[in-house]
């Protein structure tokens, strides 16, 4: 069985580069399906039967990143395995693939803030009484400041611009 394996793995190293990219493309797209319905699915049934309703509203903005993450990563290894290393094609894939990531996270995170954020400080205030209610707007805009100045510095430290 392992001789099978070994077979196919070398009928596809014998491929043309745009042939790996192409199978590369569709194999991520396969790949991306099967992670969704074998492992997103079944966690998204999991998070349901709770009876907190904020890990719902998290995993319906998770559910894009996390599908786009799957997708960029296979994009992303086949262009390290179709094209040689030090190309500039390959390498502007990959940084183009980062920086998507890190966008989609900046978003990711941002949007979670802001949808969790509200409701934790008034929970804190009738807890303690701290006269957070009319500062959850400032607060949270503020994390929302820290997260985007966050992630595009990191893009552009990525981007190798000195900061």
């Amino acid at each position: 069985m392992w001789d099978v394996f070994e077979e196919y793995l070398s009928d596809l190293e014998g491929l043309e580069p745009y042939q790996k990219i192409i199978f590369g493309i569709v194999f991520s797209i396969l790949g991306s399906i099967f992670i969704r319905y074998s492992v997103w699915t079944p966690a998204k049934w999991v998070v349901s039967r709770s009876e907190a309703s904020w890990d719902d509203e998290l995993i319906v903005l998770a559910t894009p990143l996390f599908n786009y993450a799957i997708f960029l990563l296979g994009l992303y290894l086949t262009v390290i395995w179709a094209i040689e290393e030090d190309s500039i094609f390959a390498s502007i894939t990959a940084t183009l693939t980062v920086l998507i990531l890190m966008l989609l996270t900046g978003k990711f995170l941002s949007k979670s803030a802001t949808m969790m954020l509200p409701p934790a400080l008034e929970k804190l205030d009738e807890k303690a009484d701290l006269g957070l209610v009319g500062a959850t707007t400032i607060i949270t805009g503020l994390t929302k400041v820290v997260i985007w100045a966050s992630a595009i510095l990191l893009i552009l430290s990525h981007l190798d611009v000195d900061i």
